[in-house]
């Protein structure tokens, strides 16, 4: 099994036996269009797929990734990692043009970040600082790992409606958007215009088009939301409790409660 290569803030992967056991047994294309790190993704292991996030750096990545997983070993392999140096590459990145050196320095600073956020002021530029607690970087053998899954992928730049125009009858569709509630206090976590509560009506629309198309569609949300209640009958859904990993201070690390809607019986 191929472990993401991206940290990302709000990823699946503490919840990923809740999210496979509820995934179809049999399914044509596996879609995400809130794509992220793609850890159940590449828990699946899909044999195709369509992988989408309005993120171009992070889609850029992955690409890159995909294509040569060799070539992004050997480059991070060589970087320095200290506070320093992460703020002078930080403060590089953002003048960047997209292109190989972009994506491998995105790569770079997603891994040495704090605790895999993205965030980005009004103009554009990322700003998280350094982190303390970034794990082992990935080893050439999980690059090639990725890399192989993602060789059958179809990667997308764009918003969510994006990905999800391609998805057909029999298809797997999973929606993780970003938890924005009206009572939080938006800093440009994930980037200036990133989805929040207000996108929620819109949202539910593209589901119950996915519905009526016949796909197989799993969101995972926050409870205190209204995309329970806009869906309807026909809908089965769980609270689940995963750990929290995105606050700062390790006692407010406690547990959270997730919402896992579905439409389809047969799971594994």
């Amino acid at each position: 099994m191929a472990r993401s290569v991206i940290r990302w803030a709000g990823s699946k992967r503490l919840l990923l036996p809740e999210l496979r056991r509820r995934a179809p047994t049999a399914f044509g294309s596996y879609l995400e269009p809130f794509a992220g790190s793609c850890c159940l993704f590449f828990d699946l292991e899909p044999k195709k797929a369509i992988l989408g996030d309005r993120n171009p750096d992070l889609i850029a990545a992955l690409a890159l990734v995909k294509d040569d997983p060799d070539f992004v070993f050997r480059a991070l392999s060589r970087r320095e990692i200290s506070s320093d140096r992460y703020y002078e590459v930080r403060e590089k990145f953002n003048n960047m043009r997209p292109g190989k050196n972009r994506s491998l320095t995105f790569l770079y600073l997603n891994r040495y970040c704090f605790n895999g956020v993205y965030r980005t002021n009004k103009s554009g530029q990322f700003n998280v600082p350094f982190g303390s607690r970034t794990g082992a970087p990935p080893t050439i053998e999980n690059y090639k790992n990725c890399s192989r899954l993602l060789g059958s992928a179809r990667l997308i730049s764009g918003d969510y409606l994006s990905t999800l125009k391609h998805a057909k009858c029999g298809d797997f569709v999973y929606i993780d958007p970003p938890y924005l509630t009206s009572t939080h206090r938006y800093s440009g976590e994930y980037g200036y215009g990133a989805f929040s509560y207000r996108d929620e009506d819109a949202l539910v629309e593209e589901i119950r088009r996915l519905d009526r198309l016949g796909a197989n569609v799993l969101v995972s949300y926050m409870p205190e939301n209204s995309v329970k209640s806009a869906l309807g009958k026909g809908w089965r859904s769980e609270v689940i409790s995963v750990r929290r990993q995105i606050a700062g201070a390790m006692p407010a690390r406690g547990h959270c409660s997730e919402m896992l809607m579905w439409n389809f019986r047969e799971m594994r």
